[in-house]
């Protein structure tokens, strides 16, 4: 027989927002949760303010916590950064992570100014190509400026791993600009079957520690048509 793994908090909690967006109503209050769940009150105050930050909940003094419906048929989040395998293994996916290149290089002068850094600083270089259920749909660049090292690193790993292994610090934040644009040839080759004519998602990320140093640099090119994108935002008003 084999051994199930036992469903988190988070997953659990995770079911009865489902439920609660399905059926249009509000979820249940901090102390039907912690009973429900068998945890504190506390560790539910925890992760319903993590789903508030996710845009998945609003929560609001003496009326309840309420579920984003719309949330549900939503693709990838944008505004949310974990490896990029998880996230398509989440939206109903077969993930593939292909390393094509890996190793030390030299910062070039647009490089070194998106990290602050000066040219020719070292850097651990990566590219890598993702694949959904066998289908090329992106390709990154990912580079973590450190010191060479004799012991060699496992490219594959995520870069989030990688600059913990390098720098010993964690990124916090992550800061992207997005463009969308036609592919190079060299993309197209990469991301098969994908056409002159149809654009791509363009994302520049930096990611920095808690003091705001930018610690790696990523580039991202999305295929389009293979997975829905989506952002969630709340509304800001003066009324």
């Amino acid at each position: 027989m084999t051994d199930r793994v036992a469903p988190s908090v988070r997953d659990r909690l995770m079911s009865i927002w489902r439920e609660a967006a399905t059926q249009s109503v509000p979820l249940p209050s901090e102390p039907q949760l912690a009973a429900e769940l068998g945890v504190s009150r506390s560790r539910i105050r925890e992760e319903l303010l993590r789903l508030e930050g996710e845009g998945l909940v609003m929560r609001s003094a003496g009326s309840g916590t309420f579920a984003n419906a719309g949330a549900l048929h939503l693709g990838l989040r944008l505004n949310q950064s974990f490896e990029y395998a998880h996230m398509l293994e989440e939206a109903g996916f077969e993930p593939t992570t292909e390393v094509l290149a890996a190793g030390w290089a030299a910062l070039d002068a647009r490089d070194a100014d998106a990290l602050g850094l000066a040219v020719g600083h070292s850097a651990y270089r990566t590219q890598k190509r993702w694949l959904a259920d066998g289908v090329p749909v992106m390709l990154a660049v990912d580079l973590i400026p450190a010191h060479p090292r004799p012991t060699p690193v496992d490219p594959a790993t995520s870069v989030y791993e990688l600059v913990h292994e390098l720098r010993g610090i964690s990124g916090e934040w992550e800061n992207a600009k997005v463009l969308a644009r036609i592919p190079t040839a060299d993309e197209r080759d990469l991301l098969v079957e994908h056409t002159a004519e149809a654009a791509i998602l363009d994302l520049e990320m930096t990611g920095t520690d808690r003091f705001g140093t930018a610690i790696y640099l990523s580039r991202e090119v999305h295929r389009q048509g293979v997975i829905d994108y989506s952002v969630i935002r709340r509304v800001r008003t003066t009324l």
